[in-house]
């Protein structure tokens, strides 16, 4: 029987929950042997130390309740005496790209209803819907359309406790 010694490799994903419950979730999946130190930083600063328990591991930072005091660039820094590796994640508040949920044809020659969705922490102050009608290159007689949302202002979002869980 032989024992592997690796350097830790490291991945790092951000899950966003907007509801009740706002928070965002870090999780850090870590593969090292022996068995590594697993460091959470945000904009360069210590915020958590954990030492993993078995050399495949799973950690997650929460940051919760969401605002602009959790914003910022967070990483997991995992060590062992084999060497070292890091992953980054930026947390912004910004909200993700809109999606267009209406059809591009309406009934109606003279009315279109759009609407979109987006999933965002913060209110929406200003947004710029967008519309687009070309002809089909095929047919000269079938019209296409193409709606566009962009969002011009979010409001910030305000917390009074502290942001990590």
């Amino acid at each position: 029987f032989t024992s592997t010694r690796d350097a830790p490799k490291v991945s790092l994903h951000l899950n966003t929950t907007v509801g009740a419950g706002l928070e965002v979730v870090f999780s850090c999946t870590v593969e090292a042997n022996p068995a590594p130190t697993i460091s959470w930083m945000r904009d360069k600063v210590l915020v958590a130390n954990i030492t993993a328990g078995s050399r495949a591991t799973v950690e997650e930072l929460r940051v919760q309740p969401l605002g602009s005091t959790g914003f910022g660039n967070y990483s997991c820094v995992a060590n062992n005496s084999v060497g070292m590796q890091s992953a980054a994640a930026e947390f912004s508040g910004s909200p993700l790209p809109p999606i267009v949920t209406s059809k591009s044809i309406s009934s109606s020659p003279t009315q279109y209803n759009a609407s979109w969705s987006t999933i965002s922490i913060s209110s929406i102050l200003e947004y710029e819907l967008g519309y687009k009608n070309k002809w089909n290159k095929l047919s000269s007689f079938e019209k296409q359309t193409k709606w566009k949302v962009s969002i011009m202002v979010t409001a910030s979002p305000s917390t009074t406790t502290s942001p990590y869980k």
